[in-house]
């Protein structure tokens, strides 16, 4: 009770920030949003423990009203501790009717409540101002309406909108990938998506969107650069391989100082070819280095002996991978195995921590580019991992930060635009969600702001990653 009282002298902005001094959560989650005001301002602020309720008024109950279930969630007050904060979330929407009124509020006040907080209306403030107990809502309606109880102690949501996730695995085959969208837009419903992660999913779905699905698809690692202009409705929050491999080629030609290169890429995967046979070559002209030859595998080879032979007998002085880092592991093992010793250097698909994993010793040395790095000291990347260290038990992968902020950028939009999750709105709220993400500058977030460019591509800096005794450390710091 101490802290209760404790609590108490400070108001509501000093706590919060208070909170956010410890990184526990992003900073724009944990309250409740402008639509929830204090009914009366004077009042001292009001501590207490959440005692829930859900209400509707726009229909008649099949039985009862809302003074026959009142000893209900007053008897509920013994399940949470005390003193208790009346919480109703009014399932009617737009409120049709008061949450509650003076009678209300005197049984609550009278039974220990320290205050009421309501997604709905309020009414008889004057009488309830007179009694000194806070009250929240969302307005003043003065009618009663057909109020009643639907449920107490459930879990309920005022001020703010859930989320609910449906997943899927497409397997990373342009053709499952297909068939998801589909099933997520048609059948679910969904109002938004995140993902897919692979380019080639990505490609494959991206011309359906202005024809058929009409439904934003964001993706926290496709890479490619180019896909986002294909549709209105495609996004991705995170940065496209030629904007990460410029700062990570040129602080690698500024180490190592190559002369003549080698790129060794993956035919099949698109932001592997792409960063090989179009990102790649003229970042190393930019910089006087002679591309000696471009050698292709096929994203299930194993063997990379050919590849790794013919780039040693043409006498390159580096490697530059366009690959996932399975493969990127592999061939730099195959490398130290003909003991060739040239620097390596990667783009967005290879900086997993599996490269280093798989590689071992022979990772040591090589640049790679990332759009997020889970080991980044940052408070907020390091409060996320151990999150996601506490509920997984290991840490997330190198898109965990990017997905994750990409939600939290739905939940913003979905709380900020308009939208109203009415089946019979879906079409609109959809729109509302794209032209909301695509204004989105300076977005907090785990991996760093969210800023969509001109293409719907996530703007900001990437991490410049050497590998330094069996770990990856940003040398753009």
């Amino acid at each position: 009770m101490q802290y209760l009282d404790l609590l108490r002298t400070y108001d509501t902005p000093t706590i919060c920030n208070v909170i956010e001094l410890f990184h526990i959560r992003p900073r724009h989650t944990g309250y409740m949003d402008s639509r929830i005001r204090a009914c009366f301002p004077e009042m001292p602020p009001m501590v207490g423990f959440a005692c829930t309720a859900t209400f509707r008024s726009a229909a008649a109950p099949v039985q009862g009203g809302v003074y026959s279930s009142l000893d209900r969630h007053i008897a509920a007050f013994a399940d949470v501790a005390a003193p208790p904060v009346v919480v109703f979330q009014d399932l009617d929407d737009p409120p049709a009717s008061a949450t509650f009124g003076e009678v209300m509020c005197t049984t609550y006040k009278r039974f220990g409540a320290a205050g009421l907080i309501t997604s709905g209306a309020a009414r008889d403030l004057d009488q309830v101002r007179r009694l000194g107990f806070p009250c929240f809502s969302d307005g003043a309606i003065c009618s009663h309406g057909y109020a009643h109880f639907v449920d107490v102690n459930v879990p309920v949501r005022v001020g703010g909108v859930p989320i609910e996730l449906i997943c899927y695995d497409t397997q990373t085959l342009e053709a499952e990938a297909l068939k998801t969208i589909s099933r997520l837009v048609e059948r679910d419903k969904v109002l938004a998506v995140s993902g897919p992660c692979f380019s080639s999913e990505f490609e494959t779905i991206a011309p359906q969107l202005d024809t058929r699905l009409k439904t934003v698809i964001n993706s926290y690692c496709s890479a490619k650069p180019g896909l986002s202009a294909m549709s209105k409705w495609a996004f991705r929050n995170t940065l496209t391989s030629d904007k990460q491999l410029k700062p990570v080629v040129a602080a690698w030609a500024k180490e190592y100082k190559p002369k003549k290169v080698v790129i060794i890429y993956d035919a099949e995967d698109a932001v592997s070819k792409s960063e090989g046979a179009s990102v790649l070559p003229p970042l190393f002209k930019e910089h006087g280095i002679e591309v000696l030859d471009m050698l292709t595998y096929r994203t299930k080879d194993t063997d990379y002996s050919a590849q790794v032979t013919k780039a040693k007998s043409l006498g390159a002085e580096g490697i530059g991978l366009g690959s996932c880092y399975q493969n990127a592991a592999a061939i730099v093992k195959e490398m130290h195995k003909q003991g060739f010793a040239v620097p390596v250097v990667g783009g967005a698909c290879a900086s997993a921590p599996g490269f280093i994993e798989i590689a071992g010793k022979a990772a040591e040395g090589a640049y790679m580019s990332t759009a997020a790095w889970i080991d980044d000291p940052r408070p907020e990347v390091q409060a996320y991992v151990k999150k996601i260290v506490a509920k997984l038990g290991s840490k997330p992968p190198y898109s965990g930060p990017r997905s994750y902020d990409i939600i939290y950028s739905y939940k913003h939009c979905n709380e900020k635009s308009g939208v109203t999750n009415n089946p019979a709105d879906l079409d609109s709220d959809r729109d509302k969600m794209r032209v909301c993400l695509s204004g989105l500058k300076g977005f907090p977030g785990v991996a760093g702001e969210i800023t969509m460019d001109e293409n719907r591509d996530g703007a900001g800096a990437s991490a410049i990653l050497k590998v330094v005794n069996g770990q990856y450390v940003n040398v753009a710091r």
